[in-house]
Parts: C-alpha cells; sequence; structure tokens
C-alpha cells in the first residue's frame, strides 16, 4: 500500500473503502457505507471498494455462535464486535490493503477500523459510540449480551479513537463529545458532518412546486417513517395528530416502517382511525421507491418524536422532499434537524400538544408554510445532500492529508500493530 500526496494537484483524490461485511448490502448499516461510497463518488473521488472480506466463513461463524448464545444462553452475538474474529479477518484483510495505491482509507465501523494496517490515513465515519448504543437500543442493552462482547466492543473502539492514524468523522457532536469522554480522543483530530440521505435520486425543483401547490388541501397530512414504533416515538406521533384534530384541523397519520404494526396485529387494531398504516418501504424495490417518494410529496409535515436517535437521516430525506420536519432534542438528532430551518425540535417529554399547536399555526398560515418548506429544500441542497455529503469528506481528507505533508513519520506508530 503506497501513500501519495495530493497537495496541490489536480487529479481526482483516490480512496480505500474498507469494510468486512458487503458494503452494498441495504442491510448493512440501513444502506449507509453503500450511501457514503456513492457520496464520494458524486464529488469526484475515486473509490476502490475493499469488501466484502471472507464473508462466507465469518457468516457461518456467526450463525454458530449466533445460535448458541440465543437459543442456549439466551443473549445476543454478533461476530462484528468479538475482538478475536475482528482482529483475526481484519489482519488477513491488511494482505489486499498492501497492493492498493491511495491517498486515505475509509471505514464505516470503529471495530472494523481497530486492526487496519499502518500506511495511510484512516477515516473512520460513525454515529454512535459502543456506550451509546448500548443506552440508546433496546436490543442492545448490556443484560441481552455475553458480557465478554460487551467488554469487546469498548476495546475495539478504545483501540480505534486512541491510533495516531485515525481520524474520525462523525455525525453529530453528540457522538464526539462521548468519543472525547469515554476514550480521550483528541476533539482536534474529530470532524463532525452529518450524513447526507439515503436517496438516488431527489425530486427536482419543479416537481417540488408542483407538490407544494397540492398541500394544505384536505387533510393535514402528517408522516411517520421508522421500524421501531415505540422508541421512534409513535405513540407520541398518534397523540399529536388527535390534539391536531381536536383543535379543529382534520388530520391522517401515514406510518411506514415498524415491525411491531404488522397488518392484522392487535397493536395495529387499537389504532385510531386516522391513523394510515403503508408497512415497510424498500428503497431497493422500484413500485415501494415510488410509493415512498409520493407519501414525501403529498405529506404536509414529516413527524418523528423519537426518544433515542443516534442522527436521524430521514430529516435529511424530509428536507430533500421540501417536508417541514418534527423531531426531538436527543441524541444526534439536533445536528441534522436545524431547529426554525428545516421544521422544529421539542422536548422529548411529552411533546405532542406543542408538536399540534405548531403544525396548526404553520399550516393555516400558507405563505409561512411555503417559506419553511422552501428552507427545508435549500438547507438540503447547501448542507445535506449527497453531493454536499460527499465534497465536504472529500474536503476534510484532503485539507488533513495536505496538513500532514510536511511531517516525516505520518501517521506513525499505531496501536493497532501493537495491540
Amino acid at each position: 500500500m503506497v501513500p501519495t500526496n495530493t497537495s496541490n494537484e489536480k487529479r481526482p483524490l483516490r480512496v480505500l473503502f474498507f469494510d468486512l461485511n458487503d458494503p452494498f448490502d441495504h442491510l448493512n448499516w440501513s444502506g449507509t457505507p453503500a450511501q457514503i461510497i456513492r457520496c464520494l463518488k458524486e464529488a469526484g473521488a475515486q473509490v476502490t471498494v475493499l469488501g466484502p472480506n471472507f464473508l462466507f466463513i465469518r457468516k457461518s461463524i456467526n450463525w454458530i455462535i449466533h445460535r448458541y448464545y440465543r437459543y442456549v444462553r439466551k443473549r445476543f452475538y454478533h461476530i462484528d464486535r468479538d475482538l478475536f474474529w475482528v482482529r483475526l479477518f481484519t489482519r488477513l484483510s491488511n494482505r489486499r490493503l498492501r497492493a492498493e495505491t491511495a491517498d486515505a482509507i475509509v471505514t464505516a465501523f470503529p471495530a472494523f477500523t481497530s486492526f487496519l494496517q499502518q500506511g495511510l490515513p484512516i477515516f473512520m465515519i460513525h454515529d454512535a459510540t459502543w456506550g451509546q448504543v448500548l443506552e440508546s437500543y433496546p436490543w442492545f442493552r448490556v443484560e441481552n449480551q455475553p458480557p465478554r462482547i460487551v467488554d469487546n466492543g469498548f476495546e475495539l473502539e478504545k483501540i480505534t479513537y486512541r491510533r495516531k492514524d485515525v481520524y474520525p468523522v462523525l455525525t453529530s457532536a453528540w457522538a464526539a463529545d462521548r468519543a472525547e469522554k469515554d476514550y480521550g480522543a483528541d476533539p482536534d483530530r474529530i470532524s463532525i458532518l452529518p450524513l447526507g440521505p439515503n436517496l438516488m435520486i431527489a425530486p427536482g425543483r419543479p416537481e417540488l412546486e408542483a407538490a407544494l401547490r397540492c398541500r394544505g388541501k384536505g387533510p393535514c397530512r402528517l408522516l411517520f417513517i421508522g421500524k421501531e414504533w415505540l422508541r421512534k416515538g409513535g405513540p407520541s406521533a398518534v397523540k399529536a395528530a388527535a390534539a391536531l384534530i381536536k383543535a379543529g384541523i382534520p388530520a391522517e397519520l401515514h406510518v411506514v416502517g415498524p415491525a411491531e404494526l404488522k397488518p392484522q396485529s392487535s397493536a395495529a387494531a387499537d389504532l385510531p382511525s386516522f391513523v394510515r398504516l403503508h408497512g415497510f418501504l424498500s428503497k431497493s424495490d422500484p413500485h415501494d421507491a415510488g410509493a415512498l417518494k409520493k407519501l414525501y410529496l403529498e405529506s404536509d409535515f414529516f413527524i418523528l418524536p423519537t426518544l433515542a436517535e443516534a442522527l436521524g437521516v430521514v430529516f435529511a430525506e424530509a428536507a430533500a422532499h421540501g417536508l417541514p420536519s418534527l423531531g426531538t432534542s436527543v441524541g444526534g438528532v439536533p445536528s441534522v434537524l436545524h431547529d426554525g430551518v428545516d421544521g422544529a425540535i421539542f422536548s422529548p417529554d411529552d411533546p405532542a400538544h406543542e408538536m399540534a399547536l405548531w403544525i396548526k399555526r404553520h399550516y393555516l398560515d400558507r405563505s409561512s408554510y411555503e417559506a419553511l418548506a422552501w428552507r427545508a429544500r435549500s438547507d438540503y441542497e447547501v448542507r445535506l445532500s449527497s453531493l454536499a455529503y460527499g465534497t465536504q469528506l472529500a474536503r476534510i481528507i484532503r485539507n488533513t492529508i495536505d496538513s500532514n505533508a510536511c511531517k516525516p513519520d505520518l501517521p506513525g506508530e499505531s496501536l493497532a500493530q501493537s495491540a
């Protein structure tokens, strides 16, 4: 692996994207690795993808151990935070890295960064520390996992954040502050850059203009998208819609995604009549993608009163469709949803009534609503689009390389090599 100096050169940035999993699998971090690769390419970077690596063997090992813990120990196991297997397969993958020429390596998972070989600056993108994951996501709670995996998760991140050749690119100040607190990460080495929307093509402005002319006619349509009904604040969204109706504004709540609300389930049957369930819509399916786009364009507001959220890329997707958003001040949400620009942020403590009042005020004032919708779209174009994300990420990489060009021993001895 040969490092190169891009200072004062006009050629494209050359990046190696490393992943032990399949970076183009839409289930891999909800498609985020594929989105990062696409954004960098859209910004003009040359990206060589090194992954998946030993995927069949890793999946086979995970299948065996996962089922042992699930059925015998009643615990959740995942190979991606098992230090032994991560170290083994990363070091085997390092052989491929040595044959590549590039300016930098990009990864999207701290554990997969821990044992990468020294030689190039590594830009590790992520949205939460392991401690934040344990605290925020129910299925990752400490009591639901083998103690060894919990400990390994912290150890892998400690190695990554303390490496001198790793430059974390975190999606929020929430994540960056915790990396500094938990691992002593150097704040001068951390960049904060919210992820762009997971959209192949955003609607054009003429299409959005046509959509805005149709909004505000008939019931106020609220859109909720999330795989988890409770954690994402679904009950609060229902309460907000009910409060809006009580305030004299006919409303509908359109719900996409939650597994808990399967057809004929008791949870679905208990919902009020103004809730419309659309099931899970996959962006990789053309029919589903079209239905999702239609919901974005025809809705009046996006609502996600989430109780725990590492970022909320869906807010950027709403902004792409000129759809004002309502979110809560948890996790990394304020880094992507700017209050007063893309919509509004509320306290996560029973926000339904305040949300309903805010919706009513902006729904009835059409000039205010349209101004808000266009502010959201403009923020998407300038700050949240795929091109904006890829351009900013490429700039972070180039600036870091250039600032270290005069240092003869960059990046120095890595902790991973001595671990």
